[in-house]
């Protein structure tokens, strides 16, 4: 039996004095053969000698270790450093749990541990070692499967581009739950997660069960460069409902419908919904109070090579000075002629023309330009000033073969607008712009010898009378004979028939 003393004495590089030779010589020929551990604090123990491996575990080498030249056990009951050494086990693997107490009997031992939420639980030595980082508590390993099971549907959106948000990782998504997700286009919806991901079909932006509706008009207005308008309604009632909308650059707030926006709507009280912005509706007012003579929209230019007006913005015959106010909806090639032939116009009457471009000035700053003692917009200006359209020139672009989805797209009038005054006859669209721009073709109903039975303009009129538009649409375009025992026939074709 290996018998040593407790006493210790360090001279230098020199090993501990052993009282016993012989076993002195045994022992470090034991260390000379493992090369991985050396001397222990207190390292004379009755027990043995103590030893420290590299990795910091502490053991007590014994006779029998040294006869059969092994090393100690590591997790040994007799090992009195068995909790030094559990400690160090649990440093070494950089684990976030704790030993709290308990003693080692062996590797199934129940001990007390705290977790890295700070909760206390019972566990072995030997789960421990088998788990090593998932060596929790209950509370956290039941956490820590419900992230797995959320991170599996989430990289499963992913793949179909989409992203979960508003969601505590932590709340289990089932069947029965709604999610929140996002598109790779910023769009935001509240979805059932069993019927979306069965077939992941996009669904609505814009209804009245998306709550995200709101949202989603303000990234529409993003993703169309038009950042400078809001959504500032607190609900979405549905397509046929207004919602307000603010311009940060006017501060104006008005109302509108989702078509006009998903048609391309600028602000009406800056981009023609009015016959000017507010720029030159002020300074019109301004002008007036000033000069009650002033003339405005004067008509004394004349286009020379369709013979209509061309209204002048502003023009004091008096002063002699005549004023067209720029904006966007100058910066076509078109306008930018017609400003031309006005300014040729007025400079060659011998009045000085002005241009401004309402980009370049504050309101206040335009009138300035022209009133300078006027240092604020003056109390008599009324914002609704002028709110008509402008029917003459709305009416001249549909007669140079624009449609009304265009114009709308150019000036910023809504859709509805422009058709609200083709419907009361303040605009007239021309018949070609039924068959060029709608596409509408009148038809005949013809027998077999090419006599005229009915004529129709629209498709309506003949689905009024109970001739399914599908059915003759395939004869008129040569897909099928007959219909309803009939030939029929475009008007235009008509006549080449004729």
């Amino acid at each position: 039996m290996l018998i040593v003393y407790i006493n210790i004495i360090f001279k230098g590089d020199d090993y501990v004095i052993f009282r016993n030779k012989i076993i002195k010589e045994k022992v470090l020929s034991w260390f000379d053969r493992h090369s991985c551990v050396e001397f222990g604090e207190n390292t004379y123990l009755r027990m043995g000698v103590s030893i420290i491996d590299k990795e910091g575990y502490k053991y007590i080498l014994n006779s029998t270790n040294v006869q059969k030249d092994t090393m100690p056990l590591l997790f040994d009951k007799t090992n009195p450093y068995i909790i030094d050494n559990i400690k160090k086990f649990i440093q070494n693997n950089e684990l976030s749990v704790c030993y709290i107490d308990g003693e080692y009997e062996n590797a199934k031992s129940s001990m007390t541990w705290r977790c890295e939420c700070g909760n206390y639980f019972q566990g072995a030595l030997s789960q421990l070692k088998k788990e090593l980082h998932n060596f929790k508590c209950q509370d956290c390993k039941e956490k820590e499967l419900l992230i797995q099971h959320n991170n599996y549907i989430i990289n499963n959106l992913n793949k179909h581009g989409y992203k979960l948000f508003n969601h505590n990782i932590c709340d289990k998504i089932i069947s029965s739950s709604f999610i929140d997700i996002e598109d790779n286009e910023g769009y935001k919806y509240q979805v059932p997660y069993r019927s979306f991901t069965s077939h992941y079909r996009i669904p609505s932006k814009f209804h009245i069960s998306n709550p995200y509706t709101i949202d989603n008009i303000n990234n529409l207005l993003i993703n169309t460069n038009r950042s400078d308008l809001k959504c500032v309604s607190k609900e979405y009632k549905g397509n046929h409902n207004n919602i307000k909308i603010k311009h940060s650059a006017c501060g104006k707030i008005y109302d509108t419908d989702l078509v006009n926006i998903q048609n391309g709507q600028l602000c009406p009280f800056c981009f023609k919904s009015k016959i000017e912005s507010n720029h030159a509706s002020v300074l019109k007012q301004i002008f007036k109070h000033e000069y009650p003579k002033t003339i405005l929209e004067d008509k004394s230019c004349v286009n020379p090579t369709t013979g209509r007006c061309m209204p002048t913005d502003i023009v004091n015959h008096e002063l002699r000075i005549a004023i067209e106010i720029q904006s966007q909806f100058h910066d076509s090639e078109k306008q930018k002629s017609k400003d031309k032939i006005k300014k040729d116009f007025w400079v060659n009457n011998g009045y000085l023309f002005y241009s401004p471009d309402i980009r370049d000035y504050t309101i206040i700053g335009l009138v300035q330009l022209f009133f300078p003692q006027i240092k604020e917009i003056p109390s008599y200006i009324e914002w609704n000033f002028l709110n008509t359209l402008d029917i003459v020139f709305i009416q001249d672009e549909i007669d140079q073969g624009k449609s009304i989805t265009q114009i709308s797209e150019e000036t910023g009038i809504s859709h509805s607008t422009i058709l609200g005054a083709v419907r009361n006859k303040k605009i007239i669209l021309p018949k070609e712009y039924y068959i060029n721009i709608l596409n509408r073709k009148g038809f005949y109903m013809l027998d077999d010898d090419n006599t005229i039975l009915k004529e129709f303009n629209t498709f309506k009129e003949a689905d009024d009378e109970g001739y399914k538009t599908g059915t003759i649409f395939r004869v008129l375009n040569g897909k099928q004979d007959r219909a309803y025992g009939k030939k029929w026939i475009y008007k235009t074709e008509y006549k080449q028939l004729a």
